[in-house]
């Protein structure tokens, strides 16, 4: 791989001072040998946390291959990807969480499953291995090609750690939309699914470790987040056949009614599932979906 081209990895921070420097490393430990890291500080120049986020990075001070940038005030996570690219050089742009990390060989099954694609594929994606609390299961999607529908549907997790896009295929969709505060990777993926298809590399390639950092606190603030994107995103679920953009706007409701029935909102559940289509049925979802979860809890 001595001609293999530059990927550029976009790590955006935000009070992520205690671990940032185990995602920075899993990128400089990567079997790819052709790699840069670029670290963008969204905490707000001269915060507290900003502060221990540029310590934490002065071990890689001398390294060419790690760039770190600072925004003066905190833009959130889609103005922190889009400046990451703009000061990256690669070819391919990886993304990575500040609090998740690559296993080593993820960048080389991503260049390798890119080349062995045709141009029809903007993005490549890996499996994970989710840490969530006491629940460790590993997660690859099986869906390849055209996938914007079970995108939208929510039958495969695809997040911005998990995927490598080519750098012309991110310019040609001017990045992320920098008004998005949540759902910022869907958002842009949505666009991009819209014209060019996926393709799997079929391995683990991250450990995501969710620490519900940046999750909303209540469920009206994830019904705002979730219809904002679904308002964003009506124009491409309304082009779909009418049974279709039904069944995604189902689920999407279904949805915000299980967060409101996570905190006992009776009104907030009976809300969302009389917007769907099945509103009986929808609850039934509900209480089948609690079910699982409890019975995973007690098996720990």
């Amino acid at each position: 791989m001595k001609t293999a081209p530059l990927i550029s990895t976009v790590i955006p921070t935000h009070s992520g001072s205690q671990v940032i420097y185990r995602a920075v490393d899993s990128v400089l430990s990567q079997t790819y040998p052709n790699i840069e890291v670029v670290v963008v500080d969204d905490n707000g120049k001269g915060t507290e946390e900003q502060i221990a986020t540029e310590k934490s990075m002065e071990k890689y001070a001398s390294d060419d291959r790690v760039k770190y940038f600072t925004h003066d005030v905190s833009l959130h996570g889609s103005a922190a990807r889009n400046t990451g690219v703009k000061h990256s050089s690669g070819e391919f742009i990886a993304l990575l969480d500040d609090d998740d990390y690559f296993l080593p060989n993820n960048l080389e099954e991503h260049y390798k499953t890119q080349i062995s694609h045709d141009d029809s594929y903007g993005v490549t994606f890996c499996g994970m291995h989710i840490v969530r609390g006491k629940i460790e299961e590993d997660i690859i999607a099986k869906q390849e090609g055209n996938v914007l529908v079970d995108f939208l549907m929510g039958r495969m997790r695809v997040g911005s750690s998990l995927v490598m896009i080519r750098r012309s295929v991110y310019e040609e969709f001017n990045g992320f939309d920098e008004s998005f505060k949540r759902h910022q990777d869907w958002e842009f993926l949505t666009r991009i699914f819209t014209k060019y298809k996926l393709a799997s590399t079929h391995k683990i390639g991250v450990v995501k470790i969710n620490l519900d950092r940046n999750s909303a606190t209540n469920p009206q603030k994830f019904e705002y987040n979730r219809i904002y994107f679904l308002d964003k995103m009506k124009g491409i679920i309304d082009s779909l056949p009418v049974k279709t953009s039904r069944d995604i706007y189902d689920m999407h409701y279904v949805t915000i009614a299980k967060e409101y029935f996570r905190a006992r909102q009776l009104d907030g559940v009976i809300k969302w599932c009389m917007k769907t289509s099945r509103p009986f049925g929808s609850l039934l979802d509900i209480l089948r979906s609690a079910f699982v979860y409890f019975s995973k809890i007690a098996k720990i």
